[in-house]
């Protein structure tokens, strides 16, 4: 027995010398978060059961800064990245959330087992995916267009969040060079959605202009996007230094009813060029 970061854990020892010896199903124990905080230490590595909960602070369940709140606390859901579950949209309702009480040095975390872990609190499927591209190998059947320069959007095969994303940057042969060049989405139906939002995974580096996010309900599906109308949206940007954000929520709930077309515009001069990647996006309701 020991602790790591305050954990208690058994170490050194093989998973084959843990042996089921029961065929019963754990109960947890079910309480507010005020409760299990103040309990924490002592229901450590126990599972527990928390009803109307909000998921704040992500897209997907492997960002680092996703809390579970019920009103009368929060607590921070820890998934490692390398969970099956890892890229699954988070709920935008209210759910009903079981867990294993954790720790990591001075900070209790929850952690689920898989994603049967989390119902809707009012008895649905608490999220489902309208749109879903990770981009590993293309972006589902959606249109790369270069409008100006000879740089494009390509598939970056190991530097996204995690895996493949989706790339460019406008500095090619040691110099910057003027580019215009969208990246956007197949036809996103959103005829029977009452809610809808958007959730996408960016990084960036060096200097250059920021990509941009546009919706439009006109685009044909093909050619120029200069023939549409496009709305731009605003989203949370990477701050540089190739570290990965979530978009977090952008809300589509103002296109309910209607098809539409998501794009990126990247842009770059001949005096500066950042790098963009772009992964995990998705449309949930």
């Amino acid at each position: 027995m020991s602790e790591y970061s305050k954990l208690l854990q058994i170490a050194n020892t093989s998973i084959d010398l843990a042996k089921k010896t029961g065929s019963s199903s754990l109960t947890p124990r079910e309480a507010k978060w005020d409760r299990s905080l103040t309990n924490a230490e002592a229901w450590e590595s126990t599972l527990v059961y928390i009803k109307d909960a909000s998921l704040t602070g992500g897209s997907i369940f492997k960002d680092t800064k996703i809390y579970v709140d019920d009103g009368t606390g929060s607590i921070n859901l820890y998934t490692r990245s390398a969970a099956s579950f890892a890229s699954t949209s988070v709920p935008t309702a209210k759910v009903n959330i079981t867990g294993v009480i954790g720790q990591f040095n001075d900070n209790y975390q929850l952690s689920i087992r898989n994603i049967d872990d989390v119902k809707d609190a009012g008895g649905g499927n608490p999220t489902t995916d309208i749109f879903k591209d990770d981009l590993r190998l293309d972006w589902a059947n959606g249109n790369a267009i270069s409008e100006k320069g000879a740089q494009v959007w390509t598939l970056d095969a190991t530097h996204g969040n995690p895996g493949a994303c989706a790339k460019i940057s406008g500095f090619a042969n040691s110099v910057n060079n003027e580019n215009e060049d969208w990246l956007i989405s197949p036809k996103i139906d959103l005829t029977s959605v009452s809610t809808g939002a958007l959730y996408f995974d960016n990084t960036k580096n060096y200097t250059g202009n920021d990509v941009e996010l546009y919706v439009s309900k006109n685009y044909s599906g093909t050619g120029s996007p200069s023939v549409a109308t496009w709305t731009q949206l605003s989203f949370v940007k990477s701050a540089g230094s190739w570290n990965y954000v979530s978009s977090g929520k952008i809300d589509l709930s103002g296109y309910n009813g209607s098809n539409i077309y998501i794009a990126f515009k990247y842009t770059s001069t001949t005096s500066a060029s950042s790098t963009w990647e772009l992964d995990n996006v998705k449309v949930v309701k």
